[in-house]
């Protein structure tokens, strides 16, 4: 079945990993479209929520004929405290667990509570034994628990009604990663997701020397006026860089933190994908 496993993209179980992960769709000799995506999304928390349905072309040309689909969770600011997330290392002989791996980001398949009904998901969806009207008491004999099967059909519904996923500038890759920076007594953390070439999320944090993220600090009502103010600067910058499909951009001159880290991070980021 041809159609693009973002669970592997995401960083998910293989031999071969890295702390981000990439690929490249298929590009046919004859540059011909021979399959297209659509993709809905929905952010809850630090969590970016997202169903594709794949199609490719029927007896008539048209891009009728589905032939996968895809649901996965991504934590692009790894911020979530709620499981162990790791990429199991398997030994190719003995298929045992012989070590672990810090992922690019997080995901259901690399969390220790998600993986197994990740999988199950997975294969109930690459089965493809259900249609638009039973898929909803389909994936319910599943019995998920630690996967919000509602929001499963909430996405799944509404992505075959979404728009064709375009392809943009960064070629055909789709995935995801977060890098990360010192600066002062804090870190500075960039994730971002690909999707078909298009820079389709941006998160930016500042991890203070205790742990703790400047956006939960906002959101706790435990953050300064100064504070407050350096992170409604970063999420205009999450929204440049979506908006203008680039990682080199202009900063500003923080109040609690020095922004020059920053520039350089966004700009390693720039670097890593050009």
């Amino acid at each position: 079945m041809k159609k693009i496993l973002l669970s592997l993209l995401l960083c998910g179980f293989v031999l071969i990993v890295l702390t981000g992960c990439k690929n490249d769709k298929k590009i046919e000799e004859d540059n011909e479209v021979h399959s297209l995506e659509k993709c809905s999304y929905k952010e809850d928390d630090n969590w970016i929520n997202y169903f594709c349905t794949f199609y490719q072309k029927d007896d008539s040309g048209n891009f009728t004929k589905i032939y996968g689909y895809e649901f996965n969770r991504i934590d692009l600011l790894k911020k979530d405290t709620n499981d162990k997330f790791y990429i199991p290392i398997i030994d190719g002989k003995t298929g045992e667990t012989i070590n672990t791996m810090e992922p690019g980001v997080y995901t259901l398949l690399n969390g220790e509570k998600t993986r197994q009904e990740y999988l199950k998901l997975s294969d109930f969806l690459d089965s493809g034994a259900f249609n638009e009207e039973n898929f909803e008491s389909k994936l319910k004999e599943l019995e998920l628990k630690t996967i919000d099967e509602n929001l499963v059909i909430e996405l799944y519904k509404s992505s075959l009604n979404e728009e064709e996923v375009s392809h943009g500038k960064y070629d055909y890759l789709s995935f995801a990663s977060s890098l990360d920076i010192e600066s002062g007594n804090g870190v500075f953390r960039v994730g971002y997701m690909i999707y078909n070439g298009n820079i389709k999320f941006a998160k930016i944090d500042y991890i203070n020397k205790d742990g703790k993220f400047l956006s939960t600090l906002v959101n706790d009502n435990e953050a300064t006026e100064d504070q407050i103010e350096d992170y409604n600067n970063l999420l205009l910058l999450e929204k440049e860089i979506v908006e203008k499909q680039i990682f080199d951009i202009d900063v500003f001159d923080g109040k609690t933190f020095d922004t020059t880290k920053l520039k350089e991070l966004l700009g390693s980021v720039a670097n890593n994908e050009n």
